[in-house]
Formats: structure tokens, C-alpha cells, sequence
């Protein structure tokens, strides 16, 4: 009886241990070096337009991030945040996590909003456990908590999560008003989520997601389903309608793919990426900073 006493105790002491630490990196921005927040990439472009900044108007401790869209020749350009390093933004993590959370203000004039953008891997970073795609939509100007459940419904080929990537932008790529902002602290993963993902489930339809991250610089990945075997082709092209790079061009087996998209020989711009399979077609734009 008084070793079971002393492990609850323990459990009730030490709860990270049993449940596991919140694997974010730097989850409420105290740290910065060179204007930057450590373990985050952000999409400022130096020496033109700031858009990632430290702010002392935190939730906790003694700063935040602030996350504007900036003023590219006039033309409004969305701040994007993603955890982790340039060269690698995938996050190990110990367990199939139930909620991303934290606090945020959010400051626009317009229909700017917060796009959060989360993905559960597993080990071999080629299945998707679980993801999370929402957006903040409501301004507030105080810190206000929020709270977003991971969707364990995508499939996969691997019940754990192994790595996490994650992502904050303003209006999903979609910037309306310069000089909106959004404020973020205190982020954390948490909880065991009790729902088993399907790991053989088949997508019921032909559907091309948002790329991720976006903006990019110069590698972003591209997710689509296709719900039986077919031949795929996966196409870029730049805003004059030219043909840049074919990514794929193949037959695919029925299900959720992913693949990473590497544009280090184009130039900064918009582009089009369009998924084909038979007469079915898809396309939507990404962004390349450079």
C-alpha cells in the first residue's frame, strides 16, 4: 500500500514523465538569437521585410512572437512560423498526441486570420498518424487560450507518432491587410488521444492538399489522395502558365501520398501546382521566398 502511495505521489509530482514533455522547441519564444527565435524558421526576408519580431507583450515570462503580414512593394506578404531548423522541421515526439494549445491575440482590420497548420508522422516520415488544419479567426486583443484536437482519421501505415511538424501563418498564404498581427506564447502539445488511427483507410476521393509549409525556401511538401490505383502526374508552373518541374509522373497506388517538392533552381514567386489523374485535375498555389 505505501508503494502504491509513493507512485501516485510520484505521478502527481512529476506528470511529464508519465505523460511525456511537450516536445515544441522554445514553446514560449524566451528564446532569440540574431532576431530570430531559436528552433523556429520564419520567412523574413533580411534586410527588405521583417515580419517574424520579439515582443514583450507576453502571456508568461518575459516575451512572445509577433507574426505580421509585411509590405513586399506594396503588396501585402504573409508571415509564416514553423518549428524546428531550416534544414530539418520535423520534430521528434514520444506519443499520439490528443491537443495542440496555447495563447494568442489576434490584431486586424480585415479578414486576416491565424492558420495553424500541425502533422503527426510516424517513424519513417511517409504517413500522416494525424494533422490539424484550422484557423483563428476571431480578433482579440488579450491573450485568450485556444485549444485544437489532432484528426486521426488521415491513415497511415504506422499507429505511432514518431515527429511532428508545425506551422503558423497568417491567412493560410492568403495576406488581405499589411500590418495585421497575431501574437502567440505558451504552445503546447498534450494528452493520448483514445481514438486508434484507421491505418488501411482508403480515401473515398481525389483531393490535393495545401502545401506545407507555405511560404517555402526552397523544399515544401505536397499531400494528395487518390481513391484507386491510377497514373499521377504532379506538375509545376509559374504564374505566365510555363511549365517548370514535373514532381511526378507515374502509376500510384490507391491512397494518401506525400512527396517533397525542392525548388532551389527557380526564382522567388508564385506558383501552380496541379495534381492530374485521368480527366480528374487539381491545382492551387504555393509561394517560393527567396
Amino acid at each position: 500500500m505505501a508503494n502504491k502511495m509513493k507512485l501516485l505521489f510520484l505521478m502527481l509530482l512529476m506528470p511529464s514523465i508519465f505523460l511525456g514533455q511537450n516536445p515544441i522547441p522554445n514553446p514560449g519564444f524566451e528564446d532569440w538569437s540574431g532576431g530570430e527565435p531559436v528552433n523556429w524558421v520564419s520567412n523574413n526576408i533580411p534586410n527588405s521585410v521583417i515580419m517574424i519580431t520579439q515582443t514583450s507583450t507576453a502571456h508568461s515570462g518575459a516575451s512572445a512572437v509577433k507574426c505580421e503580414t509585411g509590405n513586399l512593394a506594396n503588396n501585402p506578404w504573409p508571415a509564416s512560423l514553423s518549428a524546428g531548423t531550416a534544414s530539418d522541421q520535423f520534430i521528434p515526439v514520444s506519443q499520439n498526441y490528443a491537443v495542440l494549445s496555447g495563447y494568442y491575440q489576434l490584431h486586424t482590420t480585415g479578414s486576416d486570420y491565424i492558420g495553424v497548420a500541425a502533422y503527426l508522422y510516424n517513424a519513417s516520415k511517409t504517413g500522416i498518424v494525424a494533422s490539424i488544419s484550422a484557423s483563428l479567426d476571431t480578433p482579440v486583443d488579450t491573450y485568450t487560450h485556444f485549444s485544437l484536437e489532432f484528426d486521426y482519421s488521415s491513415g497511415t501505415t504506422d499507429d505511432d507518432a514518431a515527429f511532428m511538424l508545425l506551422q503558423f501563418l497568417t491567412s493560410m498564404g492568403v495576406a488581405t491587410e499589411i500590418g495585421s498581427y497575431f501574437l502567440l506564447d505558451d504552445l503546447e502539445v498534450s494528452g493520448i488521444t483514445a481514438i486508434e488511427p484507421h491505418n488501411k483507410a482508403v480515401p473515398a476521393s481525389f483531393d490535393l492538399s495545401q502545401n506545407y509549409p507555405n511560404p517555402f525556401n526552397p523544399s515544401t511538401n505536397i499531400e494528395f489522395s487518390i481513391p484507386k490505383s491510377v497514373k499521377v502526374s504532379l506538375d509545376i508552373f509559374n504564374t505566365a502558365g510555363q511549365h517548370v518541374a514535373a514532381v511526378i509522373n507515374k502509376h500510384m497506388e490507391k491512397g494518401q501520398h506525400s512527396v517533397t517538392w525542392n525548388a532551389g533552381n527557380l526564382p522567388g514567386g508564385v506558383y501552380i501546382y496541379r495534381l492530374k489523374t485521368g480527366k480528374l485535375v487539381q491545382s492551387k498555389k504555393l509561394i517560393l521566398l527567396k
